[in-house]
């Protein structure tokens, strides 16, 4: 937990707000969103702290990037790239899924 660590998450904060301001139906908060994605690369807000079980933390984690990946491509598709797809974790294979 780096001290640069906390303005990366607000600009990630801000970043994905921007991008779900045209979303209406999104279902999770957008701080609350933007806490899972952020986990994900590394990133931990202390205003919002992530789940503590890990199962949640995954069902949010992966709630977070199907959300943020479904409001990039409402206007235009999306191509994602998964490098290495041999070495992912199963996690990571659900999350595809």
């Amino acid at each position: 937990r780096c001290s640069h660590s906390i303005p990366r998450s607000r600009r990630l904060r801000q970043a994905v707000g921007k991008l779900l301001a045209d979303v209406p139906d999104v279902a999770a908060e957008p701080e609350e969103l933007t806490a899972a994605l952020a986990f994900t690369v590394g990133l931990q807000d202390p205003a919002w702290p992530v789940e503590e079980d890990p199962r949640e933390a995954r069902v949010a984690t992966h709630e977070a990037w199907r959300i943020f990946l479904s409001s990039l491509a409402r206007p235009r598709p999306v191509v994602a790239v998964i490098e290495d797809i041999h070495w992912a974790d199963p996690a990571l294979l659900e999350l595809l899924q």
